[in-house]
């Protein structure tokens, strides 16, 4: 399955943006220890920051939940 830094360094390129912009480590690795199960728990562990979970909230929980 793919990793969260696999998907957050592919989704910066896309963007032209460094990763940190997509996904600071500290979040990237805080969704890796939690495994949030949907939106609302993703929500937690990224705060004051909609925008990175309305752009990328299901990727991000898509990845971890890769069979």
């Amino acid at each position: 399955s793919a990793s969260p830094s696999s998907w957050r360094k592919s989704a910066a390129q896309k963007m032209e943006v460094e990763s940190d912009v997509v996904l600071p480590k500290p979040w990237m690795h805080a969704i890796a220890e939690q495994n949030p199960q949907n939106l609302e728990q993703l929500s937690a562990l990224m705060p004051l920051s909609p925008w990175r979970l309305d752009a990328f909230g299901m990727q991000i929980l898509n990845t971890l939940h890769e069979k």
